[in-house]
């Protein structure tokens, strides 16, 4: 008998109550669930998280920070609310958030998607690929923001539970899920392989 908690006793914390997000989330570590990071997704907790960056980062710095800050926040909240629940408190608690953002490359702006999957020490991160804003969204981004310019451009509600903007403007091909699940499984190979990616990489 040993005190350890077993290897499944994994908690992810998703700093985010977004129902795309989560299912981004679960979608993706259901793939690769068997891999050393990835023993289970039976425990998956949705917690309010913030980001500490502005509501619309900017750049890949920016946007990296919202999601550590988030990732370990979710963290942080999870762990406390485990205070009166013995055998839960036993288990690893993983931290795990996506914050998009702008980045500007060549006077274009793209969206991008970065996640972080934090275990209390390192912090996992991982990007999409990107794809550009079209320039009538770019022009009402400081009055509208990102929702309300897309909104008022292609005339239609922000979608937090479908594929968004990019599943209207790749007609179903690609979708904001889609995007979130990308940057997570860059995020998440690193889990599956901590001796090459370990803060302190042993050889």
């Amino acid at each position: 008998m040993t005190d350890k908690p077993s290897e499944a006793a994994v908690i992810w914390a998703v700093g985010s109550l977004n129902p795309g997000k989560l299912e981004a989330c679960r979608a993706c570590l259901q793939e690769w669930v068997g891999c050393s990071g990835v023993p289970s997704v039976a425990d998956m907790r949705a917690v309010s998280a913030a980001s500490g960056v502005s509501e619309q980062p900017m750049g890949l710095e920016e946007t990296v920070l919202g999601a550590k800050n988030r990732a370990e926040d979710a963290r942080a909240n999870v762990i406390s609310s485990l205070i009166d629940d013995p055998p839960s408190s036993q288990a690893r608690v993983l931290g795990i958030a996506l914050e998009s953002g702008l980045v500007i490359v060549d006077g274009k702006h793209f969206d991008v998607c970065a996640c972080s999957v934090f275990d209390g020490a390192y912090h996992a991160v991982g990007f999409s690929s990107m794809w550009p804003i079209p320039e009538q969204v770019v022009h009402g981004l400081q009055e509208k923001g990102y929702n309300g310019s897309f909104e008022e451009v292609l005339k239609l509600p922000p979608d937090d539970k479908g594929d968004g903007v990019l599943g209207h403007l790749s007609d179903g091909k690609y979708s904001r899920p889609a995007q979130m699940k990308e940057s997570m499984a860059a995020a998440v190979l690193q889990l599956c392989n901590p001796r090459l990616y370990a803060e302190n990489p042993k050889s």
